[in-house]
């Protein structure tokens, strides 16, 4: 866990140790947006007949996703039933966030108020038994230079990816690297094992521009009456 020399130190808030760390950190302030966002504020039924950046799924779990597709109309997103986007979900929708970045965390405040932990201060995930599925899942991490490495795991399984109603087993496990190629974009490439629904690693990449903006306008959802989706193992 090395950044140019640098390995998580314990120190006390504001003493010399933390802020000579906090100094080799990269800078990732101001809002971000993503450049291609997979949420859309269209109706399911109003969607291409194939979704962009196709999972590859088994036989089992390929049958269940063309059946939840057929049901489009049917059936009520997950996100807009939950209020929760969740991990994978939240990196390729279109809600602003902010980085905060320390040597013990790297913390994603989104604009509809969803919060992902990165910690980056040398713990692991805690043990199976101890582990409970969330929507965001377990987060560590560790700096390789400036690229930002995580590890996720204990995401809540069958939750909707995208509209389309693409979802992975709560086996999933989420590595990604961000980084920022220059000051003005942040890039986040995401690999997902999923030893359940996918028959090879499934890699994707997101891109988020910084936005003309400091202020994240938070966003609210309501949760309407009615019953999840549908059609998944």
């Amino acid at each position: 866990m090395i950044l140019c020399g640098w390995a998580p130190v314990e120190a006390q808030p504001n003493s010399q140790a933390r802020l000579d760390a906090l100094a080799r950190l990269p800078d990732w302030s101001g809002v971000w947006q993503a450049q291609d966002s997979t949420l859309t504020l269209e109706p399911p039924a109003a969607l291409a007949a194939e979704p962009r950046d196709q999972a590859p799924y088994n036989p089992e779990w390929s049958a269940a996703y063309a059946q939840t597709r057929a049901e489009l109309p049917n059936l009520r997103d997950t996100e807009a039933r939950d209020c929760a986007a969740g991990v994978p979900r939240l990196m390729g929708s279109p809600h602003r966030f902010i980085a905060l970045v320390t040597p013990e965390e790297t913390l994603l405040q989104f604009a509809t108020r969803e919060v992902r932990h990165i910690w980056t201060d040398g713990r692991g995930h805690p043990a199976a038994d101890e582990l409970r599925p969330t929507p965001w899942g377990d987060s560590i991490g560790h700096w390789e230079s400036e690229t930002l490495v995580i590890d996720t795991v204990a995401i809540q399984g069958n939750r909707w990816l995208d509209p389309t109603g693409a979802t992975l087993s709560d086996q999933a496990r989420i590595f990604e690297r961000m980084s920022m190629p220059d000051r003005n974009h942040l890039r986040d490439e995401i690999t997902i094992i999923d030893p359940v629904a996918l028959t090879r690693a499934w890699s994707f990449t997101r891109s988020y521009r910084r936005a003309p903006t400091k202020d994240l306008s938070e966003q609210h959802c309501e949760e309407p009456p009615g019953e999840g989706p549908r059609g998944t193992p």
